[in-house]
């Protein structure tokens, strides 16, 4: 039987409740389930870890843990809300290239791709090829656009890379920015995808290039509930 998020995090919850009576297994079922949450490649999975850090660790229930590990945890899971499916994400402007200033609200779209990369990440140099090749076939298609945001330090090798791929989206300087995105949805590796819909909700994410044409047609035909 297909499992929910929150009939995982219900089933969880109740074996650990169930435990409470040993200090021990309850330490084990909390900071396993956490962990494996935490690690999930799955989309969708994070949102059970943030539930887990809210109702064990921020409660005062993960007593075994120093006040400073618990901070961090607790931060990094308020942080992993502001990615969660449906989550709306704020208006984003920075320049482009020529110093020409853009704003993610003002890209009208039925499908909107945010991605954060840069120009000297080894896995960007694998996927950003495939979502433009992606993007060329099946924009009009599907009436996808993308903001292609860059995280790297050097523009002169920003500009020359994005020139040498040919990626004629709507490329900006993530160095510049109304808002810090690196704090805001907890980025610490490239790249980051996230797929949006016309109001700006986050309808996707953790999904590699070789399955975002088959992702955005089955969520088009109505196949992809949350």
């Amino acid at each position: 039987k297909y499992q929910t998020k929150d009939s995982i995090f219900n089933l969880a919850v109740n074996v650990i409740e169930k435990a409470r009576g040993s200090k021990l297994m309850f330490k084990f079922l909390v900071h396993d389930i956490t962990e494996r949450y935490l690690k999930s490649p799955y989309m969708g999975h994070d949102e059970i870890y943030i539930k887990m850090i809210k109702k064990y660790y921020a409660s005062g229930d993960a007593t075994w843990m120093p006040p400073s590990a618990i901070d961090k945890e607790v931060a990094r899971a308020t942080k992993w809300e502001n990615a969660m499916l449906l989550k709306t994400v704020p208006d984003l402007a920075c320049p482009d290239s020529n110093d020409v200033i853009h704003n993610l609200y003002s890209i009208k779209a039925k499908y909107k791709l945010l991605i954060f990369w840069s120009y000297d990440c080894g896995h960007c140099a694998v996927e950003i090829p495939k979502f433009y090749e992606f993007y060329k076939k099946f924009k009009d298609v599907y009436g996808v656009e993308v903001m292609a945001v860059n995280s790297g330090v050097d523009i002169k090798q920003w500009k020359e890379k994005v020139k040498n791929l040919g990626l004629d989206w709507l490329n900006v300087n993530g160095l510049v920015s109304n808002y810090d995105w690196h704090e805001y949805f907890d980025i610490e590796t490239t790249p980051v995808v996230l797929l949006l819909d016309k109001d700006n909700r986050i309808i996707g994410k953790k999904i590699p290039a070789d399955n975002i044409e088959n992702y955005i047609k089955l969520y088009d035909e109505g196949k992809i509930k949350f």
